[in-house]
């Protein structure tokens, strides 16, 4: 019999409590109601002078004091991201989102509205993320995590696997074999010992196979990465397999193998809500945080992305994160709003 169960934890942003997955819903930080203030914004920036419209959000506002603080908090999110340099910027993180075509008013000049459209979108993804769990269900996956979750799944064989942020698995056993597949994010595994039914793990472009041992897993959009914190486990790509021990790891990408070593206590490091990062992108690095941290963070400055960071760092802890990743290469850190942060260089303001 297969159990599971939720890890779940506030995680602090700017002084203030941030809960993770279905409860950032529940507790009405980010909800539905801004949404669908933000559509009205948007509607607004394109026909700032249809009556009709105007009074169609009038109605909307007097009818919940929750509207209107959600109207509020969506203009004051816009303000900020209309004085960004490159809207677009805004856009990318969340691609592109057709607007319900409602109405709003406000006596302000309008900003240009793809800023509203880029703020819809964004705010539209972090939806998409808490409701990640039952969108992977319905693509057959037995088990997944949604935006900042984490799931500890007990299989039937006595194993056990920590199923990271924003996470799909599906398990196959029988009685001559064990087979999980990640369909997509990170999990960490402690398999227990059968050596007449081997354990396998299928990844993207990697196969992973052991006895018994504890490693992890991540599979990103082109490679997946294997670590291994103790015991062996047999990694193989389409043209070669290595075999990898405590400290050990690899990367499969486009068919090659590449290997490499590290700390065996940083394997699986984030299942304690840390980034482990040597020598990594700092793209990779944000990425890592983004799936942990529950809120949207919009980098700004592509060229920060490519840049190389080494360090160990705080995903409950989100913004002091994001800072200390960025902070050596020129970059800056702003939470104008509780589900945004943004991500800059510093001399960027000084070009404006």
């Amino acid at each position: 019999m297969t159990t599971e169960k939720d890890v779940r934890g506030n995680v602090s942003l700017s002084g203030a409590s941030f809960m993770s997955g279905e409860a950032a819903l529940a507790d009405g930080r980010l909800s539905s109601t801004h949404l669908i203030a933000a559509d009205y914004l948007v509607a607004l920036e394109e026909r700032p002078d249809d009556v009709a419209l105007a009074l169609e959000l009038a109605e909307w506002l007097e009818a919940d004091a929750g509207h209107r603080s959600a109207w509020e908090a969506v203009e004051r999110s816009a303000d900020i991201l209309s004085g960004l340099a490159a809207p677009q910027a805004v856009l990318s993180e969340a691609g592109p989102r057709r607007s319900r075509s409602r109405a709003g008013f406000h006596s302000r000049p309008p900003r240009r509205w793809r800023t509203a459209a880029g703020l819809v979108a964004g705010m539209a993804a972090a939806l998409v993320l808490v409701a990640g769990p039952v969108m992977w269900r319905g693509l057959g996956a037995d088990y997944a995590t949604g935006h900042g979750e984490v799931r500890i799944v007990d299989l039937e064989d006595g194993s056990q696997v920590r199923l990271g942020p924003q996470s799909a698995m599906k398990v196959r056993f029988d009685g001559s074999s064990r087979g999980v597949e990640l369909r997509s994010g990170e999990a960490y595994f402690e398999v227990a010992r059968d050596p007449r039914r081997p354990f396998s793990v299928e990844a993207g472009q990697a196969d992973v196979r052991v006895l018994g041992t504890g490693f992890d897993v991540r599979r990103r959009k082109t490679s997946t990465e294997v670590g291994v914190r103790h015991g062996r486990v047999l990694v193989r790509s389409e043209s070669r397999k290595a075999e990898l021990t405590a400290g050990k790891w690899a990367v499969v990408e486009g068919g090659r193998l590449r290997l490499g070593a590290a700390s065996p206590e940083n394997v699986g490091a984030w299942s304690a809500r840390r980034v482990v990062a040597a020598d990594r992108p700092v793209g990779e690095v944000l990425d890592d945080l983004r799936a942990r941290a529950p809120v949207l963070v919009l980098l700004l400055d592509p060229t920060l992305a490519s840049e190389r960071v080494t360090g160990s760092y705080d995903a409950a802890e989100p913004v002091a994160a994001l800072k200390a990743v960025v902070a050596p290469h020129g970059g800056r850190v702003r939470a104008p709003a509780p589900w945004v942060v943004i991500i800059d260089r510093e001399k960027s303001e000084k070009s404006r």
